[in-house]
């Protein structure tokens, strides 16, 4: 009876020990590098963990985020940050934009690393090509040409008499020549007057303003730039107060009181990235891992500030807005 029972008890811990090893393992480390505030990045974040709980993988009990976050610092605190990060040895990185991936490429040149969302990763040097990365990086890759271009024509639409246009633009290193060269075009195209505002830290924004302002610009377009996110209140504001139909890249602008926004649904990258991340948890590598392009954009229109500017906005343009705001 006794040798019975020690088979028994022996066959039940033999089962029981998988459950056991599964509940007692702990989570996996994703490594995550913002260049700019965790504060503005909240929306983001959120939809990261939206995503992975939908793939069966919870936060804190599956995967624990390794946070970091330049706080738009610059290059030198984002490097000292990606090495924190790499010292944890996460299974996998998530960067963004360009600035942090470049980082993280360099702290961690052996861990897989999804860019959530970021320009040109072939010309960065991130990828061979974007249908096979090659390399160690995949994710999510903006276009920036294609969103200068659509900004200028929303712009004009709205208001075509004005010629005179401030396109206010965050320094990011070479990720600023694609933007300076489709401005250069889209001045061509139209015959505009551009009066250009590059900015390195917040406290260059304003004094960017103001000389728009004593330029007397009629138009404002506010290019990709987590700082220019960050600092949208300011932004928004000057340009109520200056009457300067503006456009940004991204719908919080809209939100906060900007005429329009277009741009890629940053949400819905984060989520991607997700995908990105559950696939090389599953044993994918990160060159066999096309990058993609986003597929989800939002134009949004606030019908509130056109009033209060003066602006008639066309119904042509009211109808093809994804969202009218007022």
């Amino acid at each position: 009876m006794n040798r019975r029972r020690s088979i028994l008890a022996s066959a039940a811990a033999i089962a029981f020990a998988p459950v056991l090893a599964q509940t007692t393992r702990e989570p996996l480390r994703i490594g995550w590098l913002g260049a700019s505030s965790r504060e503005v990045s909240l929306p983001f974040i959120a939809a990261f963990k939206t995503a992975m709980l939908a793939m069966g993988r919870k936060d804190g009990e599956h995967y624990v985020l390794v946070e970091r976050w330049a706080d738009n610092q610059g290059a030198e605190r984002t490097a000292v940050l990606a090495a924190e990060v790499a010292v944890t040895r996460p299974a996998v990185i998530v960067a963004f934009p360009n600035g942090a991936v470049r980082a993280a490429v360099k702290a961690a040149p052996d861990t897989p690393i999804v860019m959530a969302t970021g320009t040109d990763p072939v010309g960065w040097g991130f990828a061979a090509s974007l249908a096979r990365p090659g390399g160690m990086v995949t994710g999510n890759a903006n276009m920036l040409e294609d969103l200068s271009t659509k900004y200028a024509e929303l712009l004009l639409a709205t208001a075509p008499g004005i010629r005179r246009v401030g396109f206010l633009q965050q320094h990011q290193g070479q990720q600023n020549q694609a933007q300076i060269d489709s401005t250069q075009r889209i001045v061509k195209v139209h015959a505009l007057d551009a009066r250009l505002g590059e900015v390195t830290a917040a406290s260059d924004i304003e004094p960017a303003l103001a000389r728009f302002a004593s330029e007397r610009v009629q138009g404002l377009i506010v290019t990709v730039g987590p700082q220019l996110l960050a600092q949208r209140a300011l932004i928004v504001q000057t340009a109520l107060q200056r009457k300067w139909p503006m456009i940004a890249f991204t719908r919080q602008f809209a939100d906060d009181g900007a005429l329009m926004s277009y741009g890629p649904n940053f949400a819905a990258q984060f989520q991607r990235a997700a995908y990105f991340v559950d696939r090389i948890l599953k044993g994918a590598k990160p060159p066999d891992l096309p990058f993609e392009q986003p597929t989800v954009f939002e134009f949004v229109v606030n019908r509130n500030t056109a009033k209060a500017i003066g602006i008639n906005l066309p119904r042509s343009l009211l109808l093809r807005a994804d969202e009218v705001i007022g």
